[in-house]
């Protein structure tokens, strides 16, 4: 199984396929697995693969629970919420549970990020929902 091992021995550039496939197709462990090397990961086009692969996954709540995570900034970083945002605007699963989110969270996310919300984050969001440059 391509989570068994320490040492990853998955060629670097079949990583971003394997990590996708297994998030997608995976449980929340497979996920959980993910989320714990992008915490330790230093090597940035790694890290690329992986917060692209975390927002594969096909249950809502671990998406939810990822873009949560932006919120803190504390296992996000600023300049690394366009990623998570990104990745699960990507996701066709992902889209509709993104949109909710900020609906839901908008005043927290508002809070959290203050004037430093990633304006290109909310262009990319409102180039997948075209309802949302009325309501922000």
């Amino acid at each position: 199984m391509w989570t068994t091992s320490s040492s990853n021995p998955i060629h670097p550039d079949l990583r971003d396929v394997v990590y996708v496939t297994g998030v997608r197709e995976g449980d929340d462990k497979d996920w959980q697995f993910l989320w714990s090397k992008l915490q330790t990961e230093s090597v940035e086009s790694e890290k690329s693969k992986l917060f692209e692969a975390l927002g594969s996954s096909k249950d809502a709540n671990l998406l939810e629970k990822y873009l949560e995570e932006t919120l803190t900034l504390s296992n996000v970083r600023l300049q690394d919420v366009a990623q998570v945002f990104r990745a699960v605007g990507n996701n066709p699963q992902g889209r509709q549970v993104q949109f909710k989110w900020l609906l839901t969270h908008w005043n927290k996310v508002q809070m959290a990020f203050k004037e430093r919300f990633p304006e290109y984050v909310l262009s990319m969001v409102r180039k997948k929902f075209s309802i949302l440059p009325s309501i922000v």
